[in-house]
């Protein structure tokens, strides 16, 4: 019986201590998923080649969540997914992993993102304008590193690239473009 209880009690604080790190990885996540797409928003996404094409001129339009479904299609096309060996094979494994099996979509809160409509899928399909659509980032060592991708939808035209960043003295830098798909 004592036994018994030893192993109950094991098991309880195993999964109570795996409840507890796992909630904290989810919630650095988010953290680091926020800052991201402000910083994409804020300081980069004009210098990418993108336009603000709505009724307000600093405003865009994106889908209101972010997911990897139908982006990053265009990586294989430029091979390695990483530049100068930044990543050992088992972490390119990994990041291949969350690039193409990761079916999340985040909803993207909109004290993340500045300047912005979010459009839900269903308006954005009727619409006849252009509609950016964001990845989820896809983070590797300690969210130093970040693969992104961003989609242009709309009825005529559909257009994706994706992006490898690093994060340098706490700012995200853009490493290169490691992919990208032009048509209609």
């Amino acid at each position: 019986m004592e036994k018994r209880m030893t192993v109950y009690i094991f098991m309880i604080s195993f999964i109570l201590l795996y409840n507890n790190i796992n909630a904290q990885a989810t919630k650095k996540y988010k953290v680091e998923y926020c800052k991201f797409l402000k910083f994409i928003r804020n300081d980069i996404f004009e210098n990418l080649g993108y336009k603000n094409i709505s009724l307000q001129k600093d405003t865009i339009n994106i889908l209101e969540y972010t997911a990897n479904k139908d982006l990053f299609i265009s990586i294989p096309f430029y091979g390695n997914i990483s530049t100068n060996d930044i990543l050992n094979e088992e972490e390119k494994i990994e990041v291949i992993k969350k690039i193409y099996q990761d079916s999340t979509e985040n909803k993207i809160e909109i004290s993340c993102i500045d300047k912005c409509y979010l459009i839900p899928e269903i308006i954005a399909k009727k619409m006849n304008s252009i509609i950016y659509k964001f990845s989820n980032p896809v983070f590797a060592k300690n969210y130093s590193i970040c693969y992104f991708s961003v989609g242009i939808y709309n009825d005529e035209y559909k257009t994706q690239n994706s992006y490898l960043f690093i994060k340098k003295h706490g700012a995200w830098k853009l490493v290169k473009r490691i992919g990208g798909i032009y048509g209609n």
